[in-house]
Parts: structure tokens; C-alpha cells; sequence
């Protein structure tokens, strides 16, 4: 399922961004393979990026959906922008769950909702249930910086972000415990300088790489600092 890291650094005036190339999708079968050509890391605006573990496909659909968002509402702030990709991942998630609840059975979101007091007590019971559990599998890292200060955002099903600046570093996909395990170990703070950050975090994305669907080819990058690939 791949791994994606972002951890402050420097008091949060910096950040380290880590994640593997591992590509995974679903359709038309399930799949996965590294390609060093795809990133992971995707600019959707001037001062924030957003990082995705999980299906390729609906993972740069919420992406893409987020980036024209962002750039047709003018936004800037970090946590503003959090909220928004959690809003488009809520939107695409309902869409992909009518269409595998409803559209079988020729309805849309909209009929449904007009008909749910007549229909069988039953299938609604049922089409609710799916409506309600349906998952995506994807889960995404928005990182940006408002003024001189770094913040990170972590979003997940069924389309909740929160704010781990207090913590100073998350990670999503199928390596996401042992980066978490292996950044606790080596007591990792955000007050730490961003070479001393970014040797943890490379450190924690190795360990990472015995997890199922964990590439073994990494991308990493640091902020304010020019962008740089390892």
C-alpha cells in the first residue's frame, strides 16, 4: 500500500517529507508496482503539498479535485486547506459509494434519499450500512507553511483531518507503524535540526520497508531549503 512521512523540524520553521514510489490500484484488478517516474508528493498551492498512500486512481482524483479548489477559492492558510481535502475526499468517498450501492440499482443519491421511506425497511437497512462503511483506501498527508511556520495535517476515512503539529509527524500507508515506531525509538522531537530530522526519517522509511506493498525506492525532501531529492 506504500508509505508517505512528514516530520517538522527546527521548531516547525522546517520539514522533512519522505515516501516510496510503490504505484497501487484496483482496477481493473488489484496491482501494485514502483515506478520512479510517479511522485507522491503533490503541490496544491504555492505553499502546501499533499501526499497520498493508497489506490493511485482515487488518490489523484482527491488530489486534483483539492488543487482546483484551492486555486478557485484564492486559499493560502494551511489549516484551511486541510479542511477543504478533507472535504473533497467526504465528496469523492459518497460518489464512489453511490456508485457501487446505487447505480446497480438504477437510482442516484438524490432518488434514493427521496425514496427511502417507501422502500423495504431491509435494503435500506443494507444500502445505509454500505453508504455509511464504504472506504477508499486512501490516506493523504497535507503539508504547508503560513508565514515562517511549518504545519502538518494528517486525513483519513471517512474524510476527518487533524492537525499533528503538537506531535510533530505522521505517516499513512502500510509502513506508516514502523515510521512511528522508529521515530519514537530514536526520540525524535520538532525541535531537532533538519539534518538530524531528515537522518530519522530516512532510518524510520528503511525499517518501513518490511511491510507489505512498502517500495524500496524513496523520494525525500526538505523545507525551506531547496527542494532536494536523496
Amino acid at each position: 500500500m506504500t508509505v508517505c512521512v512528514a516530520a517538522l523540524c527546527d521548531g516547525g520553521q522546517g520539514v522533512v517529507l519522505a515516501a516510496d514510489h510503490m504505484i497501487t490500484a484496483h482496477f481493473p484488478i488489484g496491482y501494485e508496482f514502483e515506478d520512479d517516474r510517479f511522485s507522491k508528493v503533490h503541490r496544491i498551492s504555492a505553499n502546501a503539498y499533499a501526499m497520498f498512500a493508497g489506490d493511485v486512481v482515487s488518490g489523484d482524483a482527491i488530489v486534483e479535485m483539492a488543487r482546483n479548489a484551492v486555486r478557485d477559492n484564492g486559499m493560502s492558510n494551511v489549516g484551511e486547506i486541510a479542511a477543504l481535502v478533507s472535504s473533497v475526499y467526504g465528496q469523492y468517498r459518497h460518489m464512489q459509494a453511490a456508485q457501487l450501492c446505487l447505480s446497480p440499482r438504477g437510482l442516484t443519491l438524490e432518488r434514493y434519499y427521496e425514496l427511502h421511506p417507501v422502500l423495504n425497511p431491509g435494503i435500506v437497512g443494507s444500502i445505509d450500512e454500505a453508504l455509511m462503511t464504504h472506504n477508499i483506501g486512501v490516506e493523504c498527508i497535507v503539508v504547508g507553511r503560513t508565514k515562517d511556520t511549518y504545519s502538518i495535517h494528517a486525513v483519513h476515512h471517512p474524510g476527518m483531518s487533524s492537525c499533528v503539529d503538537a506531535i510533530g509527524y505522521t505517516a499513512v500507508g502500510s509502513g506508516a507503524p514502523y515510521i512511528l515506531l522508529s521515530l519514537l525509538g530514536d526520540k525524535y522531537h520538532k525541535s531537532l535540526p533538519s539534518d538530524k530530522v531528515h537522518k530519522m526519517v530516512q532510518c524510520a522509511k528503511k525499517k518501513s520497508e518490511v511491510a507489505p506493498g512498502v517500495g524500496t525506492e524513496s523520494k525525500y525532501l526538505r523545507f525551506p531549503k531547496q527542494e532536494e531529492e536523496v
